[in-house]
């Protein structure tokens, strides 16, 4: 809006209250005398004050002046609630890219678990036949030795012993067998779980960071939307201005009002 208030078109009144009111300061006949001398000497003398003879009306200025400046208000705080939200939105973001990378970073931290725990595994469930072999080598050589020294070797006592010793070495080597995939297992599940442990917790701060992020995005939209709502009202303030303005638009008889698009002032057609 103008920073000068002027009724709308040739409207004279603003809601009732005249726009222009007698000027106090006019004097017509300011000159009078000087008028009469002036005529007696053939010279022209000023037959008024100077000033127009009415005013703007104070009261019909200032309830536009009013109108317009809450109009103003309104635009202003919009602008302003979305620049605060902006700016909130630039911190929070900081904090949520923290969060996103810290996320991130838990999701890999234990990502050398796996290979250790498919190591455990692998280690655990190996039937080791070469050594297996070995050992109950070692096992019926030593039983056989004994059987020997005793003279019971290529007897069926030499035979059952030599038998006994193979199953017992066997079963120890089951026993034994058992503990380490036992063990393994459980090695393996403990990084297994230690891994997915990470990467739940950096999933957790990522969706965390996303709605921070989403939170202060809502809070800028609801500035915009706020922004949009108070210049809606304001020029809603100034559509009823203009209309409270053209009120008492007036034109010569049997004449209708037009308007002319380069100064939108309506004129007589």
């Amino acid at each position: 809006m103008a920073t000068s208030i002027q009724p709308f078109g040739n409207a004279n009144s603003f809601s009732g209250v005249p726009w222009t009111v007698p000027n106090p300061q006019y004097n017509a006949n300011q000159y009078a005398i000087g008028g009469a001398i002036g005529s007696l000497s053939g010279e022209s003398a000023p037959v008024s004050s100077g000033g127009a003879a009415t005013m703007t009306n104070p009261q019909a200025a200032g309830y536009a002046g009013q109108i317009e400046g809450i109009a103003g208000q309104l635009g202003a705080s919009g602008a302003g609630a979305v620049g605060a939200a902006t700016a909130t939105q630039g911190q929070v973001g900081g904090l949520a890219a923290q969060l996103q990378g810290l996320g991130t970073g838990l999701t890999t931290a234990f990502s050398n678990d796996l290979p250790y725990a498919s190591q455990a595994l692998s280690d655990a469930f190996d039937p080791q036949k070469t050594a297996y072999n070995y050992y109950l080598d070692q096992a019926q050589n030593a039983a056989g030795s004994a059987a020997a020294q005793s003279g019971v070797a290529g007897t069926p006592y030499g035979a059952e012993i030599q038998g006994a010793t193979t199953g017992n070495f066997g079963n120890q080597w089951q026993t034994a067998q058992i503990g380490r995939e036992s063990t393994g297992a459980a090695t393996a599940t403990n990084l297994q779980n230690q891994y997915e442990s990470g990467v739940v917790a950096g999933g957790a701060l990522i969706n965390q960071a996303g709605q921070l992020d989403l939170g202060a995005l809502s809070s800028v939209l609801s500035a915009y939307g706020l922004q949009g709502t108070n210049l809606a009202a304001a020029g809603q303030m100034i559509q009823g201005l203009l209309a409270s303005l053209s009120e008492s638009v007036t034109a010569p008889p049997g004449q209708s009002l037009t308007y002319s698009n380069s100064n939108s002032s309506p004129t007589g057609a």
